[in-house]
């Protein structure tokens, strides 16, 4: 038997139409922002590609300058994509750790500090 408090709002009913839209929509939009964030990532692994970092070494290991698709093939056959992925992952790991260590310095009691008490005495 569960009381009011722990589902929230005691006048919501989970299974009622309003709220099943709304849980509905909210698939859509997480969805809709997957979307955007697959797009933003791949936009930023062209910019990448057919930057002045990859053609500089595109063109080191060619003797010449590059053309836009020898660059992309050298992008893509050097790993670059792994690369973007792996700085992608540092970077969210990154901003994890200052969400950390905001919520800690602020002396919050929230989950996220809780998960992390045993570091304190690291």
């Amino acid at each position: 038997m569960c009381s009011d408090e722990s589902q929230g709002n005691g006048d919501n009913n989970p299974t009622s139409p309003a709220v099943l839209e709304l849980k509905e929509r909210l698939v859509i939009l997480d969805k809709q922002n997957t979307d955007l964030r697959v797009k933003v990532r791949k936009l930023h692994q062209v910019v990448e590609a057919f930057g002045d970092t990859n053609r500089w070494f595109a063109a080191k290991e060619i003797g010449r300058p590059v053309t836009e698709k020898e660059a992309l093939e050298h992008y893509l056959e050097n790993g670059g994509a792994e690369h973007y992925a792996m700085v992608l992952s540092l970077r969210k790991a990154e901003r994890r750790h200052r969400e950390r260590i905001q919520a800690m310095q602020a002396n919050t009691p929230s989950e996220v500090v809780k998960k992390i008490q045993p570091l304190k005495n690291v």
